[in-house]
């Protein structure tokens, strides 16, 4: 109420009514509740604003209707006032049943394929009922997508209708566009401004449908291992418009390639990025980096692929590529030399190739080997093998390998080939090599025949060479020479004419054609013995051999006889050159031609017991032949004397050789013990007859000799079908006599058994000269004769050729040989063993022997003798019987015997002793007579202390029967007694406890069990001990059947000791075989070699099976026989 100025008081009462004037938007009784009409009183007195207030109080219900209205109005008024400009009042109800609206979903999803679409749900929530159109506005977020562009919206408003409930939905439409463009997924935000709600945003998400596509730009790519990094180039394909967004794919190693990462390369995983605005066809790059090495590794690959990263990227192919590192580490092969050499029917031959890298060769690596030029042809002239050369990894650098050249051996003479090798390599040399195949092939040009001869007045004469293949006809011309060697003793231009002649065979020649040259005699007035044209060889082509007969010798007759001009004597060798070889066999030289450092050496064959003289020069040397002609110079002469001159004669060492010179050159055929006979006493007279000798014949330029050697061995008298002479001619009996006659019969006489004349190459006989006193055969034909006589005890040396080598003392031991094989250059290879352990220290050498049967092998050299019971050695047959056979025979050994020379250097653990008689027997070993007396000696190879040597009880011979009855048995006495003498049982009686139960035994008297002796005589070299028999060596036995004599020797503490104290042992005291009584069966005749000595063994074994064992090294007494083992005689 407000009241005017001038009062500011009521003064009297008022009344107001108020009404509802119906005009406002709000239902009564529905939205609000209120008294219809309502009256207000202001009293008298009020002032000016009071206020008075009535009562309208809204109804909460849950409907949604929006704010409403109720509008009041002063509807009356009664008293002193009146309706101001305010008439009405206004009030509003608001609404607190807000809806809230939400999308239905938060987000979504829809591809942009083919426009497809979406409806988005929005929501309305509800308290009640919705009386009023409520609108929600959707409106743009943001986002990626662009309306319009990705997409289009139907619409942005949506309207709920009065009467929808609480959940009410309603919708919006999105449309993708659909494009070309890489754009990946995008999203569009939708928002409902004030909606009251938890999801008041909407997000959609556009699926792209275009995808950009990655490749590598290659799918193999390479280069050198230097190249350093390298670039793996990516393309990128889009199917429209340039990138909407940044695309990412990896390269990575998917080690699935042959290189090795970290040393052959490195390739990190590498991020690829095509950025945004990328077009179809762009490039990016990852980087490989190359590790230069100096390893030989060959060609590796390294496999990179793509591996996609962002969900718009696909791989196309190829997704992955090859890089190939070429190895720039090649190692450089070249041959080790730049040529070889083999024969054609040599071995294979080995051509080196080395191989030169800076590193390691960790792949393996082939050369090639190409066959470039050259004569020779593949497949014909040679094979090869191993080709192409394979070095395997891990090879060193330098390591060789080796193409395998084989020759192919024909007969055809084609000269030297050669096949020219090559290999590819960097290197400037060693890229070449020539194999040259020297052929072994040759054509053999020699004489036809080897002299002839004509009288000087028969003019030209025609001379004819052969040629020999040795196989198909010559490949090749071929030529040589033949010339005058002026060697002869005739004079060229007086006695003949001979120019050097060309002797030539075309290529085609075969093998047999034959060519001439012309010598032309000269006929002079002189008388002449007859002289010769010696032609020779010379210049002969490569492919040529001078062989056959290389020498040819005319001999210029004067129609003079054959004489015999001189006889000399000396020492019979054979010559060696320096290296060993053979030069000449059966020549005389000089007596005392010795071992000379430098120039002379000697040596002996066990075998044939023939020396040997080195001459310490090459063969071809000068200083060869003057020392060779040294040595033959100088031979002394016998003067030419026959049975009927006077005294003395010459004298010639029993053991010496003589050699017959003549003066024409022989025709060898008629060389024989008819043509050329040695007697022992005048020929033909009582008690004479001719001596076994052997004879060997040879023509040296105008005259010929024959070598008569007195000395016959057991081999030689083998072969030769001789009777052995171990010590050459008989002695003679007195220092002036001839006991010797050497006759050359001039008359055939079938009566005395003379069916061949010695006769020389022209057919001319031999005559006498008129040098000696005519001599006879008894039917008064003329005889040739020279008379001498041989050395005796009496004569220096004994008789005999000065010993220019030490005595040498060979063993012969039983073996068993187990195999015989057939080895290279025709030799044996043995496998045998000795029979006894006791001598597994026994080592056999070369040069020594095994005979078995009547086969005799000598050993080349030594395989094998570590295994005593397998010992291999290498052997040649210098004897073979018919029964000779190769083969297994260890299951039944042949049985053989071992001869085997005594070495100090090699034997000194075993002490040598040998046994001498003295006299010696008469005849050798065995003998015909043998002196009762004899004193036995016993020589040792080193001093012995004199006081352990005693008589009986240290060194004693004792008799004994071998084989005696039992006791028991029925034997006589004596017979006992000689069973009480012998050894019982080696292996329990030593040979101390022998001799001393013998000693004092003579139970019977008979004199059995024991040779009484006197003292032992000692040389001063305290090495050789005799006994002296008292009584002498008789058997006192009535039953006059052989004994034998055991000799003892002393072993144990108190037996016999060397100068050091060393006692006798007797597996080491060995001379001789344990159980060989003999070498060779008893019944055998072989009496080489003749010498004073024969080997003794100590120990035994039972030989016959009795039980009983016998006694090694035993000799038999009977008749004056004495059997032993002998040993070599000094030289021969």
């Amino acid at each position: 109420m407000s009241l005017p100025d001038s009062s500011k008081v009521l003064l009297s009462s008022i009344e107001v009514t108020v009404v509802d004037s119906a005009s406002g938007t709000a239902t009564v009784d529905v939205d609000y509740s209120q008294t219809e009409t309502q009256s207000f009183i202001f009293q008298a007195g009020s002032t000016d604003g009071a206020i008075k207030t009535f009562v309208c109080a809204p109804i909460d219900d849950l409907a949604t209707e929006g704010d409403e209205t109720i509008q009041f109005q002063i509807d009356t008024i009664s008293g002193p006032a009146k309706i101001g400009s305010s008439n009405y009042h206004l009030i509003s109800i608001v609404d607190d049943d807000i809806p809230s609206v939400q999308f239905e979903n938060p987000a979504s999803s829809l591809s942009e394929s083919n426009g497809s679409s979406i409806s988005i749900g929005v929501v309305i929530n509800l308290p009640g009922e919705l009386h009023i159109p409520y609108g929600v506005n959707v409106s743009n977020n943001g986002g990626t997508a662009s309306s319009g562009v990705d997409f289009s919206q139907s619409e942005t408003t949506i309207i709920f209708q009065p009467g929808d409930q609480n959940g009410t939905k309603r919708n919006t439409s999105i449309s993708a566009i659909d494009d070309l463009l890489v754009e990946g997924e995008e999203v569009y935000s939708l928002t409902i401004p004030g909606a009251g709600s938890s999801v008041e945003t909407h997000l959609i998400s556009f699926i792209d449908d275009d995808f950009a596509t990655v490749v590598f730009s290659s799918s193999s790519q390479g280069g050198e291992e230097d190249l350093g990094t390298e670039a793996l180039e990516c393309s990128l394909a889009l199917p429209g418009g340039p990138l909407e967004k940044d695309i990412l794919v990896l390269v990575q190693d998917s080690t699935t390639g042959t290189a090795t990462s970290g040393s052959d390369y490195d390739l990190i995983t590498q991020a690829i990025i095509f950025p945004e605005g990328s077009e179809s066809g762009a490039t990016q790059s990852a980087e490989l980096t190359l590790v230069d090495d100096l390893n030989t590794e060959g060609v590796e690959t390294i496999v990179a692929e793509l591996v996609s990263s962002s969900p718009e990227a696909i791989l196309g192919i190829p997704s992955q590529t090859t890089f190939t590192i070429s190895d720039n580490d090649i190692p450089i092969p070249q041959f080790k030399e730049a040529n070889s050499t083999i024969a054609e029917s040599g071995n294979l031959t080995q051509v080196f190739v080395a191989l030169d890298f800076p590193g390691e060769l960790h792949v393996p690596f082939e050369v090639p080997v190409t066959l470039i030029g050259g004569t020779a042809v593949l497949g014909t002239d040679f094979t090869q093998d191993n080709n192409p050369l394979v070095f395997e990894a891990g090879s060193l650098s330098g390591a060789e390998k080796a193409l395998e050249i084989e020759p192919i051996s024909d007969l055809i003479v084609e000269g030297e080939e050669s096949a020219q090798l090559a290999i590819p390599s960097s290197a400037t040399t060693g890229t070449t090599h020539d194999v040259i195949i020297t052929d072994d092939d040759y054509a053999i040009v020699g004489y036809a025949i080897e002299s002839g001869s004509a009288e000087e007045t028969e003019g030209t004469q025609t001379i004819t060479i052969d040629l020999t293949l040795p196989g198909p006809p010559l490949a090749i011309p071929i030529q040589i020479y033949a010339e005058d060697t002026e060697s002869g003793t005739a004079s060229p231009g007086l006695d003949y004419d001979f120019p050097t002649a060309l002797v030539s065979f075309p290529e085609g020649s075969i093998s047999g054609e034959s060519s001439t040259i012309s010598l032309t005699l000269l006929d002079d007035s002189d008388s002449e013995l007859i002289e010769t044209v010696n032609l020779g060889f010379t210049s002969p082509s490569p492919e040529t051999n001078i062989g056959g007969l290389t020498e040819y010798v005319f001999s210029i007759e004067d129609d003079d006889p054959l004489q015999l001009t001189e006889v000399s004597w000396g020492r019979l060798v054979d010559i060696f050159d320096n290296a060993g070889t053979l030069y000449s066999q059966d020549t005389a030289i000089r007596e005392d031609v010795g071992e000379t450092q430098g120039i002379y050496s000697f040596d002996q064959n066990l075998l044939s017991f023939q020396d040997h003289c080195s001459i310490l020069f090459q063969s071809s040397s000068t200083e060869f032949q003057s020392h060779l002609q040294a040595a033959q110079n100088g031979m002394p002469e016998i003067t030419p004397k026959s049975p009927f001159d006077i005294g003395p004669f010459d004298l010639i060492p029993r053991n010496a050789s003589l050699r017959l010179s003549f003066s024409g050159t022989l025709n060898l055929s008629t060389v024989n013990s008819e043509s050329v006979q040695v007697w022992l006493g005048e020929p033909w007279a009582t008690n004479s007859y001719q001596l076994p000798v052997r004879l060997k014949a040879r023509n040296r330029g105008t005259g010929g000799e024959v070598i008569i050697d007195s000395v016959v061995s057991a081999l030689e008298a083998e072969i030769f079908s001789l009777t052995e002479t171990g010590g050459g001619f008989p002695q003679s009996l007195n220092g002036s006599d001839a006991n010797l006659h050497i006759l050359l019969p001039t008359t055939q006489d079938s009566s005395l058994s003379i069916n061949t004349i010695l006769a020389s190459n022209t057919g001319e006989t031999i005559v006498e000269s008129a040098q000696v006193a005519p001599f006879s055969t008894p039917n008064n034909d003329s005889v040739v004769v020279r008379s001498l006589r041989s050395g005796n005890d009496s004569d220096q040396n004994s008789g005999f050729l000065q010993d220019n080598l030490p005595p040498e003392l060979v063993g012969h031991f039983e073996a068993n040989i187990l195999e015989i094989t057939v080895s290279a250059g025709g030799l044996y290879e043995v496998r045998f063993a000795l029979t006894e352990p006791s001598f597994d220290g026994i080592m056999l050498q070369a040069g020594d022997l095994i005979r078995e049967n009547e086969n005799i092998l000598f050993c080349h050299s030594i395989v094998s003798q570590a295994d005593p019971a397998n010992r291999q050695a290498l052997f040649s047959l210098v004897h073979q019987s018919s029964n000779f056979s190769i083969g297994d025979f260890s299951q039944n050994p042949l049985s053989a015997q071992c001869s085997i020379g005594y070495k100090k250097s090699v034997h000194e653990d075993y002490q040598l002793a040998w046994v001498q008689f003295d006299p010696l027997p008469s005849n050798g070993i065995p003998a015909n007579g043998v002196d009762p007396y004899s004193t036995i000696s016993v020589s040792f190879s080193e001093p012995m202390r004199e006081d352990s040597f005693g008589a009986s009880s240290s060194f004693s011979a004792i008799s004994f029967l071998v084989d005696p009855p039992n006791p028991g048995s029925g034997g006589t006495q004596e017979e006992l007694d000689e069973y009480a003498a012998r050894q019982f049982d080696a292996t329990q009686e030593t040979t101390a406890d022998y001799l001393d139960r013998q000693l004092g035994y003579q139970t019977s008297g008979t004199g059995s069990g024991r040779i009484k002796f006197g003292p032992i005589s000692t040389s001063l070299d305290l090495s050789n001990f005799t006994l002296a028999p008292i009584s002498g060596l008789s058997d006192s036995h009535s039953d006059g059947n052989d004994f034998s004599i055991c000799i003892a020797l002393r072993d144990g503490p108190s037996g016999l000791t060397d100068s050091f104290g060393n006692q006798l042992q007797e597996e080491d005291f060995v001379a001789g075989n344990l159980g060989q009584s003999f070498l060779f069966a008893p019944d055998s005749n072989s009496t080489w070699p003749e010498n004073r000595y024969f080997s003794l063994g100590f120990k035994s074994i039972d030989e016959n099976g009795d039980g009983l064992p016998e006694y090694a090294g035993q000799c038999s007494v009977s008749d004056g026989a004495i059997r032993g083992r002998d040993v070599s005689r000094f030289s021969r």
